[in-house]
């Protein structure tokens, strides 16, 4: 038998195991997927079967002649194809289909074309904090520059459907770490100097339906840059933790409550002797602080504390954790705290922990991290646990697992990301996160991320399930 070229894809009978005609003649081919008759083919190619495609093409099965379908990926090739239903599915090094921008990964119609423009987010850098408003967007913050390719500094806010809002950008002069959001106002708390064109040191308040920075302004005409690490809202009540030393007109260490109409600091004075206050939670008539501290409202008190909300002193409730407590979520009598400890409430747990309300103990439930918790969000009677780990509960799960309340088992729920995940928000039946991270579950994705609760997601939010969640 004489030899016969074919440039890139091939077809062999499986009967006699000879090289049939069917000839595309596509050069360079990374990824073949079938549907019925049509062949589609992924690759880095500029040109399959005379005609002009780039890096896609769909073949006819039978012929081998290339069909009028023409996605026209951009930039490098189409690496990986699956087809579910109606759409194709292709993944690579490209950066959009047609005019739609994609980031490496498009979802394709079979019959038109036209690859579907499911928001993705991208953050050029770490995002430290998300809050979700009342009417489902999200605010975020941390150290970006750029959301999308375009100019947000330090703070954005993104629609419920995940597309950027570009008509809402403060901008900030240096990182936003915190936030809280109020009924009409965002709280935004970090290392700034500016926000929006506005002299603020650390802490401001921003409309949520403008952006625009308002006249409330706590730190004043501080003479250093004051850095506010962690917020929490209650009521007219504004709780601020971080690096300062004065706050609302007074003298604060490190740890203030401020009036939010006023701006004035409130007789609640904890004084904590660090400045790594982290996380700042409220229930009921106790604030929970954690941080780096060793004494707070007038107690002894390693790196968790209860404080009571009227007088700032530390109740009796004392766990006691031997490192840096980072993140705090309470659901009724139990507080859950996350960080770098490995003994807390009298037990050895490693980055996890649920302690009793009321003795400091810490409970039975041990999911058994390997690495450490950085931010908790409670959704849906489950514990959203973000941070550095590689493993939860004997499972795998990479810096992202939901855990049972009950069992303490993390649920089948998978989405693995790349590196920390340091903030958590949900929309909807959409988590929002954001981190260090440049990929989960293998596709591109900057800093930040949505992902379906119901399943996991592929692209955007239009997903394809892979793993569902358990009851």
């Amino acid at each position: 038998m004489s030899a016969q070229t074919r440039y890139g894809a091939a077809a062999f009978d499986l009967t006699t195991n000879l090289l049939n005609a069917w000839n595309p003649n596509t050069p360079t081919v990374y990824a073949l997927a079938a549907n019925g008759n049509t062949i589609y083919i992924g690759g880095d190619f500029g040109d399959a079967g005379g005609q002009l495609r780039s890096r896609i093409a769909a073949v006819d099965a039978t012929t081998g002649a290339v069909t009028a379908w023409d996605p026209n990926a951009e930039y490098y090739g189409v690496e990986a194809l699956a087809v579910s239903g109606s759409i194709v599915l292709a993944g690579g090094l490209f950066t959009g289909v047609g005019e739609i921008l994609t980031g490496g990964f498009a979802r394709i119609d079979a019959s038109t074309a036209i690859a579907a423009s499911t928001p993705k987010v991208y953050a050029n850098a770490w995002v430290y904090s998300m809050q979700t408003q009342a009417d489902g967007n999200v605010v975020v913050g941390g150290n970006f520059t750029s959301v999308d390719g375009i100019a947000r500094r330090y703070i954005a806010r993104l629609h419920a459907d995940g597309t950027l809002d570009s008509g809402w950008h403060p901008d900030a002069d240096s990182a936003v770490y915190s936030l809280a959001v109020g009924s009409d106002t965002i709280y935004a708390g970090g290392n700034f100097n500016h926000l929006g064109d506005q002299l603020r040191h650390g802490i401001a308040a921003v409309d949520i339906a403008s952006g625009v920075v308002t006249a409330w302004d706590p730190a004043g005409s501080l003479s250093y840059s004051a850095s506010v690490t962690t917020l929490g809202l209650s009521g007219t009540t504004l709780y601020a933790g971080g690096f300062f030393s004065q706050m609302g007109g007074a003298s604060r260490h490190n740890l203030a409550a401020i009036n939010t109409a006023t701006a004035q600091a409130t007789p609640w004075n904890p004084q904590p002797n660090n400045f790594f206050v982290d996380a700042i939670v409220i229930s009921g008539s106790t604030i929970y602080i954690g941080g780096d501290f060793n004494t707070i409202g007038g107690q002894t008190r390693y790196r968790l504390a209860a404080l009571d909300a009227v007088t700032g002193l530390a109740t009796a409730w004392n766990p006691t954790a031997n490192q840096r407590v980072l993140s705090i979520a309470v659901s009724g009598d139990t507080v859950y705290a996350g960080g770098y400890f490995s003994t807390i409430g009298g037990s050895g747990r490693q980055g996890l922990a649920a302690l009793d309300a009321n003795t400091g103990f810490a409970t039975n439930w041990d999911p058994g991290l390997d690495g450490s918790a950085l931010t908790l969000l409670l959704a849906d009677s489950k514990l959203i646990v973000g941070g550095g780990f590689s493993h939860i509960g004997g499972e795998a799960r990479s810096d992202l697992a939901i855990v049972d309340l009950v069992s303490g088992t993390p649920t089948s729920w998978i989405a693995n990301f790349d590196n920390s995940v340091t903030a958590l928000a949900v929309s909807g039946n959409t988590l929002f996160t954001g981190g260090q991270f440049a990929k989960i579950n293998g596709l591109d994705r900057q800093n930040i991320a949505a992902l379906s609760l119901d399943s996991i997601f592929s692209d955007g939010f239009d997903t394809t399930p892979l793993a569902a969640p358990s009851e």
